[in-house]
């Protein structure tokens, strides 16, 4: 009976001190971390923007950035994206002017287009970070950014009717070069070397009439005209059926390169054909990338000369 007795004793021993330890207190959790976030306020912020510097309505990106951090707050900052490299381009903290007590802050990026941002890869991000270094970070305001057109007008190309032979005077070339778009002659071209920037020639044949082309193919149809040029440009033209011009502008330098991408070339890439006809419009490109939108404004086509007047709008 003393071995019962025992096993008993240390059987009720061990649910009493089971039953104490679960009457025990419920350890308390951790309290819960609440990460930072970052949004941008203005819809469309992961679209690229096509800014043209100096314009009145793209020439400039707007966005309102806010970062919340419930742990606290410690920085906002704005990077700046510059064909992959990263560079800071404003940071708010609490020793910054415009910084304001509590854990919401508000950032309104105003960026102006120059010309330093032309032709390159431009974004910005934005990073939040909290008391305990904890990030939040959203991307935004991808731009492609452009110089505005040159806008010549009025340039008047002329030929003489019929074409007699060679002719050092008349104005039958189209000098396009750096700030530069004007009527020229071979005489006033022939000792200044820039031949290469003859980017089109005004001049006349039974087969093609009146017609801009470039260097090369005026070279093969009426080799007196430019008999003097050691370099022949390969210009190409493609006719444009929609384009209303009064919506063109200095400004609209996407809308006049979108044009030319999307016309189909004329018949001959390099030549347009019925060049005098007033009101056509057409677009051209250079061999160094330069594309433009004309549109022939008036005519003249008497013996002894034809001439016509061209309204140019051109990349830089």
């Amino acid at each position: 009976m003393k071995k019962l007795t025992c096993i008993y004793t240390f059987m009720a021993m061990a649910v009493f001190s089971c039953s104490k330890d679960d009457g025990g207190s419920t350890p308390t959790p951790p309290p819960e971390v609440v990460l930072p976030t970052v949004e941008v306020q203005e819809s469309g912020y992961n679209e690229t923007l096509h800014g043209v510097v100096g314009a009145p309505q793209s020439g400039a990106m707007i966005y309102t950035i806010e970062g919340t951090a419930e742990e606290g707050f410690k920085s906002l900052e704005i990077i700046k994206i510059e064909n992959g490299s990263e560079n800071q381009y404003e940071s708010l903290d609490a020793n910054s002017p415009d910084y304001v007590e509590g854990n919401v802050q508000t950032y309104t990026l105003n960026y102006i287009f120059s010309n330093d941002d032309v032709d390159k890869a431009l974004g910005f991000k934005a990073v939040v970070t909290d008391q305990n270094d904890a990030t939040a970070e959203i991307s935004f305001g991808a731009a492609k950014v452009k110089n505005p057109l040159l806008h010549f007008a009025s340039v008047e190309l002329k030929q003489s009717f019929p074409i007699t032979g060679f002719n050092a005077d008349t104005s039958c070339f189209l000098h396009i070069e750096d700030n530069t778009c004007q009527a020229t002659s071979l005489g006033q071209f022939y000792d200044l070397g820039y031949d290469d920037k003859i980017a089109m020639v005004y001049s006349v044949n039974d087969g093609s009439g009146f017609y801009l082309g470039s260097p090369t193919v005026v070279n093969g149809l009426e080799d007196n005209v430019t008999n003097g040029l050691n370099t022949l440009a390969t210009t190409q033209f493609k006719v444009q059926e929609n384009i209303d011009w009064s919506d063109i502008s200095a400004y609209e330098t996407f809308l006049v390169m979108n044009a030319y991408d999307e016309a189909d070339f004329n018949s001959h890439e390099q030549k347009l054909e019925s060049a005098n006809t007033v009101g056509k419009i057409f677009s051209f490109k250079t061999d160094d990338d330069r594309i433009g939108l004309v549109k022939v404004t008036d005519q003249h086509t008497a013996s002894p000369e034809s001439w016509v007047k061209l309204d140019i709008y051109i990349t830089q």
